[in-house]
């Protein structure tokens, strides 16, 4: 059985003429891509083939890859909407307090009292915070609202503020 692969980035267009990618960040921890020997190209983010990583930095909120044996623009184009991903088990430690995007999806959102929001489905990324989607409800990632997330327990607690449900 082959590992789980965490999504870091989704190439969006080629940048120069040397091979390097402009890639969208997604996820809060450009380091995870900055302390890469390796990222997995992957079209489907369940399997894919590895790369070795030449070069990373950081330009205008997006990074610029540079892949081994991607050399030209034309390289470069070829993977245009390809997913750099890394092994789950690859991962860094997180400072607590600190969530992977897919550590928060599926797990069940509840008021303090237990009343059930729903499962968080989708994660908005925003310039100010996250946004969790259980239901109809969009909880802010901020402690104001986040009383407590439980992984073992799968479950995120919320503090119950009028109108965070839609009603």
């Amino acid at each position: 059985m082959s590992a789980a692969l965490v999504v870091v980035g989704r190439v969006v267009r080629p940048f120069g003429i040397r091979g390097e990618l402009k890639v969208a960040l997604e996820t809060d921890f450009p380091d995870v891509l900055r302390q890469r020997r390796e990222l997995i190209i992957t079209r489907d983010g369940l399997s894919g083939s590895s790369a070795s990583v030449e070069s990373v930095r950081i330009h205008q909120g997006a990074a610029l890859v540079k892949l081994s044996g991607v050399d030209t623009r034309s390289d470069a184009e070829g993977l245009r909407g390809a997913l750099l991903a890394v092994r789950e088990e690859e991962r860094p430690d997180l400072e607590e307090g600190s969530f992977w995007l897919d550590d928060i999806i599926g797990l069940e959102a509840v008021f303090e009292d237990g009343r059930s929001i729903g499962v968080i489905t989708e994660v908005l990324t925003g310039r100010a915070n996250d946004v969790w989607v259980a239901g109809k409800a969009l909880i802010p990632a901020v402690k104001e609202f986040i009383v407590r997330v439980d992984l073992e327990g799968r479950r995120v607690v919320v503090r119950d503020v009028e109108g965070l449900t839609g009603d």
